[in-house]
């Protein structure tokens, strides 16, 4: 660990110092991308905490020239269980981004790459060298320290409502929440979920795309872990309600589309849990 990446470490949160400190100094150290194996394992382990329901196994590869994310099963075909699999596996490219970002460089992905085994649904590989962003910082002391970043009350619900919005849109991911029970109620009649299952208060936000690729459900999976890491960052906490397994009736029926604007692929409440 450079002395660069340890005072960046500590000055972003001490759990976080804590962590990337852990590395081994008796024996070489594995690393890839760059990435030490602490952070690395770290970041995977947080973005396994949130279950997709219905989701096949995933996994992580690598070298020193490239990191590949896996799906088990038949990762590439349509259905609910595949996309499922895409959708978690799309929050741990994520993981593995921020990754590299924290290595000092800027990561290069490619969804669904061609030349590869048949289980790899995203490469991530290096770019030019760059300090990690301001928000990447934020996001990795919430993904791997798993504390909020503000200090004191949680952030604001109309602020949090809008931040949530911009991690979505920065995965190219749709997101449309609901607050008031007007919201609420509108919103979930519009999808196969109980509501009675849904908790009072908070903010209920549906995560959409535009079109139904396979490439969407693993951007989907990203916007996910970004928009819980983000939650945290604000003293908020995220939950999976449901995933493309119970909202498949929704995706296929054209007037439910159309009434949503989007292929529903996500439903999660977030919530300071305070009342």
């Amino acid at each position: 660990m450079t002395a660069e990446h340890a005072a960046f470490a500590a000055s972003v949160d001490p759990a976080l110092y804590s962590v990337v400190a852990a590395e081994p100094t008796t024996e070489p150290e594995v690393r890839v991308l760059g990435v030490p194996g602490p952070v690395l394992e770290a970041l995977r382990a947080a973005a396994s905490s949130h279950v997709i329901p219905g989701a096949r196994r995933w996994w992580v590869t690598g070298d020193r020239s490239m990191t590949a994310v896996h799906g088990a099963g038949t990762p590439h075909v349509a259905g609910p269980v595949a996309a499922a699999t895409r959708v978690a596996a799309g929050a741990a490219v994520l993981s593995v981004r921020l990754a590299v970002a924290w290595a000092g460089f800027r990561p290069v992905t490619s969804l669904l790459p061609g030349g590869h085994a048949r289980s790899v649904l995203a490469v991530v590989r290096t770019g030019m060298a760059a300090a990690p962003t301001r928000v990447e910082r934020v996001l990795l002391t919430a993904g791997i320290a798993r504390s909020a970043a503000r200090p004191g009350a949680p952030a604001p619900v109309t602020a949090t409502r809008g931040l949530l919005r911009t991690a979505a849109d920065t995965e190219g991911v749709r997101l449309r929440t609901a607050v008031t029970a007007e919201e609420r109620d509108r919103l979930l009649s519009l999808i196969p979920v109980d509501a009675d299952a849904v908790p009072p208060g908070g903010i209920v936000a549906l995560l959409g795309a535009d079109h139904d690729p396979p490439a969407g459900d693993l951007r989907a999976g990203a916007a996910l872990q970004r928009l819980l890491w983000t939650a945290t960052a604000l003293g908020w906490t995220g939950t999976v309600l449901a995933g493309p397994v119970e909202l498949a009736a929704t995706g296929a029926c054209p007037r439910w589309r159309d009434a949503l604007g989007v292929v529903p692929r996500l439903l999660v409440h977030v919530d300071t849990g305070t009342h």
